[in-house]
């Protein structure tokens, strides 16, 4: 008969031994911007993807200091094989549309969005493509052109005032498909200067 510590020691190593699992909580920091795979901001990855499959990804702002933005900047770069299928921006009037490109999104609002503890900015809806199920990395950074420099993720605040935002990860991934969640994990960057939104 096996001794009951002895199963018990087994099943608490077996635990420790699993796969790691794509949910995290919500960034803590204030004025983060980053990828996720759920509308709440807790899933930088998600395993398990098959081919052809499609899927959304949401750019979201956490924890945002100001109760109302008027527009916002972000960039970001894919690794691996995926088709961009839709981006939908989070618009608070009739219409919004990037003036950067599908992944260099520049965003102005003609009347300001409210904001929350999760704010969508966008929804990003892309195709995987890859029949080794090999990962997807989506790297977030400033837009070209970026209305501060250096380039960064940017909010726009009343009054014409623009901020860099903070993100999860220093120029290495911050979500990923099918990488079993091996983000790049890092203290979250900070410029602390504001800028107004033109310079001469």
């Amino acid at each position: 008969m096996i001794p009951r510590t002895f199963l018990f020691i087994s099943l608490i190593l077996s635990v420790a031994i699993l796969p790691s699992t794509s949910s995290a909580t919500i960034d803590p920091d204030p004025d983060s911007m980053g990828f996720y795979f759920d509308t709440g901001a807790e899933m930088p990855c998600v395993d398990g993807v098959e081919n052809m499959d499609t899927l959304t990804i949401y750019l979201i702002l956490t924890n945002p200091t100001a109760q109302e933005i008027f527009g916002w900047e972000a960039g970001y770069d894919t690794v691996g094989d995926i088709a961009l299928l839709s981006t939908e921006i989070n618009c608070p009037s009739a219409c919004c549309m990037s003036v950067g490109g599908p992944q260099n999104l520049i965003i102005g609002f003609g009347v300001p969005l409210p904001t929350s503890e999760a704010l969508i900015l966008a929804e990003i809806t892309i195709l995987y493509m890859n029949e080794e199920l090999a990962p997807v990395d989506f790297i977030l950074h400033g837009t070209e052109p970026s209305s501060l420099d250096p380039a960064y993720p940017t909010i726009l605040l009343a009054e014409g005032v623009l901020q860099s935002t903070g993100i999860s990860s220093a120029g290495g991934s911050m979500a990923q498909i099918n990488g079993g969640c091996s983000v790049v994990s890092v203290e979250p960057l900070k410029f602390e200067y504001i800028k107004a939104l033109y310079r001469q």
